[in-house]
C-alpha cells in the first residue's frame, strides 16, 4: 500500500477514531520526513527526492482540513 492509498483510506473514513488515523498517518508521515535527507558528516543534505517528499507532505497536511482533532499537526 502506498502513501496516496493510505492518505485517501483515512480521508474516507467518517466515523474512525483519532487513535486509529494516528495509527495509520504516523509511519507514513515519519518515512516522508527521513527521506527529506539527514545530517552527514556534520552537516545536513538534502535526500534525492527531497521535492516529492514535500509534496507528499503538503498532501497530507490537507488532509487535515477536514479533521476537527488536527491528527496530522500533531504527529508534525
Amino acid at each position: 500500500m502506498d502513501r496516496e492509498d493510505i492518505i485517501s483510506n483515512v480521508s474516507d473514513d467518517s466515523g474512525g477514531e483519532e487513535h486509529d488515523t494516528r495509527a495509520v498517518l504516523e509511519p507514513a508521515i515519519r518515512s516522508v520526513v527521513d527521506a527529506l535527507g539527514g545530517y552527514e558528516n556534520s552537516s545536513y543534505r538534502l535526500g534525492d527526492e527531497c521535492y516529492g517528499c514535500l509534496k507528499d507532505l503538503k498532501k497530507i497536511w490537507h488532509k487535515d482540513d477536514t479533521d476537527d482533532e488536527r491528527t496530522v499537526a500533531r504527529i508534525f
